[in-house]
């Protein structure tokens, strides 16, 4: 055995046969780095030696297939690859879409981030101009919005054309009651001519007798037509100012006669309380002479048609 001295190191050399050694060891480097030589190739290429098969060749068949397809030239490229996928689509501040069977936390979660109000009662609303919120429909919409995930920017135009919709389909339906009672109101006024004034004026006042609102004169309108109700309230009125509402062929005392009428407003007409009073507007008396104008109205008419 031979021996050196090196900076008062011995080095041991080799045995004579170290050669056949150095060239297995040499190989079995070869194939856990990929080269020949014990090092991964410079360039950063296959590592088949530059004639070998590529990296992925003991792959199975679809997973050999997909790299090379992908075209990764050595493994580390192909992690690197998949280190910016995780990066880009499953860190934990990424959005991960829920599917059917996933935990409700992750569709809350989900929900969340996309825009949904954090309670039901959180979603805003706004009224159309001269019009109130409902609050039990707003209430049951965001109910029903907020189990099915709706965010707040979703939901405000959907209700913005609700609204919409509802507000036309109203103005729609009051423009063809509003025609309807003008064309009904027309024929009356054809029907009795010269007496349509001092007729609705008895109508009028058989409204006011029976306390009825404009509500209510309003749904008998739409129940019956305009021309119907006109007839019926006349007819209560005429009657009311001959002294006796007629229903079932009898006569019942309901209101002045005409003389008493004219009396009666003849001694209104000198009370000076009772002028002061009308004067400034009183209901009482304004509707008490609007009576007895009503009473003598119907009497001067029946005398004109004999």
């Amino acid at each position: 055995m031979s021996e050196a001295v090196a900076g008062g190191d011995a080095v041991v050399a080799p045995p004579a046969d170290a050669g056949a050694g150095g060239a297995d060891a040499g190989g079995a480097a070869a194939l856990l780095s990929g080269g020949g030589d014990g090092a991964p190739p410079p360039d950063g290429g296959s590592g088949n030696g530059g004639g070998g098969d590529p990296w992925y060749a003991g792959l199975p068949d679809e997973d050999r297939s997909w790299a090379e397809k992908k075209g990764f030239a050595d493994l580390p490229a192909a992690l690197k690859s998949y280190r910016e996928l995780e990066g880009r689509y499953l860190s934990g501040d990424k959005l991960v879409v829920p599917k059917e069977g996933d935990p409700q936390e992750v569709f809350d979660r989900y929900y969340a981030a996309i825009g949904r109000p954090e309670a039901p009662d959180k979603y805003e609303f706004k009224a159309p101009d001269g019009h109130e919120l409902d609050a039990d429909l707003t209430g049951r919409i965001g109910k029903k919005a907020f189990e099915a995930g709706v965010p707040q920017a979703m939901l405000a135009p959907l209700v913005d054309e609700f609204n919409a919709y509802v507000l036309e389909q109203q103005q729609t339906a009051e423009a063809a009651r509003i025609a309807a009672k003008n064309e009904g109101v027309a024929e009356v006024r054809r029907e009795w001519g010269d007496n349509f004034d001092s007729r609705i004026a008895q109508a009028n006042q058989a409204m006011r007798m029976l306390e009825l609102t404009p509500d209510d004169i309003g749904a008998l309108e739409d129940a019956w037509g305009t021309p119907r109700v006109l007839r019926l309230m006349h007819k209560l009125g005429a009657g009311m100012g001959e002294d006796a509402l007629i229903g079932g062929g009898a006569a019942q005392r309901f209101s002045l006669s005409p003389a008493e009428a004219r009396a009666e407003r003849e001694r209104l007409e000198s009370d000076p309380d009772h002028i002061k009073r009308y004067m400034s507007g009183d209901k009482a008396s304004r509707e008490r002479m609007a009576m007895l104008n009503q009473i003598i109205a119907a009497d001067e008419e029946r005398r004109r048609n004999g």
